[in-house]
């Protein structure tokens, strides 16, 4: 089995957002590249349609004019002179764990197929055991707790008309992460071997006599004698068979380049198989139970918005949005020796969910001063949630797309010059709560000439202790009748991907847009 181990995480959230052109955010994600490429920031700040998602405090504040129809002192924006606008935004956004690249890479590299032939007599492939003590200290390495992949695809399309907001925002969103990790059935069969000292020990790696162990610690050596030195009925074990197990277990340890904690893994592995060696013979890869297991969520949102200015410095505003939902599900199961074909299943999995429909609350307030602002907002204040499927015996929960409420700020000195807050003030969990979300971002824009709009902006998920800085850059050009908007974020941190190096963390948004 050869594959990118990642990419099909990562496609698949592309497939789920072609195929279903569905959703919401299931947290606060950045939507568009205004905001993308200030850091995700908008609450305080949000200027056009997507104030709908931002803050739909703002449309209180397009066209209001005093009683001589005039420009407020405090419109530090000049939405005054906004009458209707319209536009279309798509974002993309990724996530790798690291540590799940490189499980999925180990395991994957490694002729799997080769593993339940370590038992045959007389066999003289050293990869064999290689093999198998790469995929003993994948197994060990990974953590399914805290490794993970997830992309997000999403779409919006607005219409404002005053003080109105009407709009269609789609997105998908997929989660991939390990589950049922199976460290017994790894298809290491004993053959006509009744030890799994007898069966390592076997294997010709054509060391030289009188071969000391390279790798493995005194400690280490220690314990892989105690651990082999019984066979599967309990009775002791030649020391000779035990000898030559350990030495081609450190040469396979050294040749694979196994260092550190993974070489400790490798060791207690064996003691797993061993204390259990009364399955080996019947522990066939295809019993292995570890699968990437996929859950995405698909919804349809249709917003409907408003927002009334109290005064010149203080607005309310609020959406209601009809949600279509999809909820999928698919188990992939990694360790089966027999050929897989993960676009397929992928496929597959798109003809797998449930489907179900909810409204949705949001409510913003923004107040702004003179060279001054502020908001905030609460989005799905009613928490809907959409049915999860059962596929082939497994039942995925119901998703619930969390209330999040999030503040922000702004300091505007010209209608040009916009330095910019957001804080989440509540924790929103991940589609499959594989992760928390709680995003702290900042972010600037200089319209200059009002032609070129140059955008910087960093931002951080609070949440998670481990999680990075994210970097972001934008650029937007108003062309009298269209304003195009670009932007991209990144991680300075690098994983693995399909063979290159690649952020961790990535995004990039596009606009296309008309004010009035």
């Amino acid at each position: 089995m050869r594959l990118s181990p990642t990419m099909c995480i990562l496609s698949a959230s592309v497939v789920l957002s072609a195929s279903a052109a569905l959703s919401d955010l299931q947290a606060s994600e950045a939507v568009g590249p205004r905001a993308l490429g200030m850091g995700g920031v908008g609450v305080a700040c949000a200027e056009d349609y997507v104030a709908q998602y931002y803050n739909p405090a703002a449309f209180g504040f397009f066209g209001h004019q005093d009683a001589e129809g005039k420009r407020y002192a405090a419109d530090n924006q000049d939405l005054a002179r906004k009458d209707w606008g319209m536009g279309f935004d798509v974002t993309a956004t990724y996530i790798i764990a690291p540590s799940l690249g490189r499980y999925l890479n180990k395991v994957l590299d490694s002729d799997v197929s080769k593993l339940s032939t370590l038992g045959q007599a007389g066999s003289d492939n050293a990869e064999i055991l290689e093999d198998a003590v790469n995929t003993l200290a994948a197994v060990s390495e990974f953590n399914p707790e805290q490794d993970y992949v997830g992309a997000t695809a999403d779409a919006g399309l607005g219409l404002r008309i005053g003080h109105f907001g009407l709009g269609a925002r789609m997105s998908a969103t997929a989660t991939g992460a390990i589950r049922d990790l199976d460290t017994k059935n790894l298809g290491l069969a004993l053959g006509g071997f009744s030890s799994v000292a007898q069966a390592v020990g076997s294997i010709k790696s054509n060391l030289a006599a009188g071969y000391t162990p390279q790798t493995l610690t005194e400690a280490q050596v220690q314990q892989l004698t105690t651990t082999l030195s019984t066979d599967k009925n309990g009775n002791a074990v030649n020391p000779t068979d035990v000898t030559a197990a350990i030495n081609n277990i450190d040469n396979a340890v050294t040749t694979a380049g196994l260092s550190g904690s993974n070489v400790q893994s490798v060791v207690d592995q064996f003691g797993n198989l061993v204390n259990g060696s009364s399955a080996v013979s019947t522990a066939l890869l295809t019993d292995n139970t570890t699968n990437l297991r996929l859950v995405g969520l698909a919804l349809a949102e249709i917003p409907v918005s408003y927002g009334v200015a109290l005064d010149e410095h203080w607005s309310i505003g609020g959406s209601l949005k009809y949600m279509l939902g999809r909820v999928y599900g698919s188990r992939i199961q990694l360790l089966d020796v027999k050929e897989q074909n993960i676009e397929r299943e992928l496929n597959d999995a798109l003809d797998e969910y449930a489907q179900s429909s909810n409204f949705g609350v949001d409510i913003g307030i923004q107040g702004r001063f003179n060279m001054f602002q502020v908001g905030l907002t609460g989005r799905n204040l009613n928490g809907p949630s959409f049915d999860g499927p059962t596929i082939l015996g497994v039942e995925f929960e119901d998703i619930r797309v969390d209330p999040s409420v999030t503040a922000g700020v702004a300091f505007i000195p010209t209608s040009t010059v916009t330095l910019a807050a957001d804080l989440d003030l509540t924790q929103t969990q991940s589609v499959a709560e594989i992760y928390s979300t709680q995003f702290a971002g900042l972010g600037f824009e200089w319209n200059a000439f009002h032609f070129l709009a140059l955008r910087a902006g960093v931002r951080k998920n609070i949440a998670e202790s481990d999680s990075n800085v994210l970097y972001s850059a934008g650029l937007g050009m108003n062309l009298y009748v269209l304003r195009i908007d670009l932007a991209a974020q990144a991680s300075a941190e690098l994983v693995e991907y399909d063979g290159d190096q690649v952020p961790q963390n990535g995004a990039v948004s596009l606009a296309i847009a008309t004010d009035w």
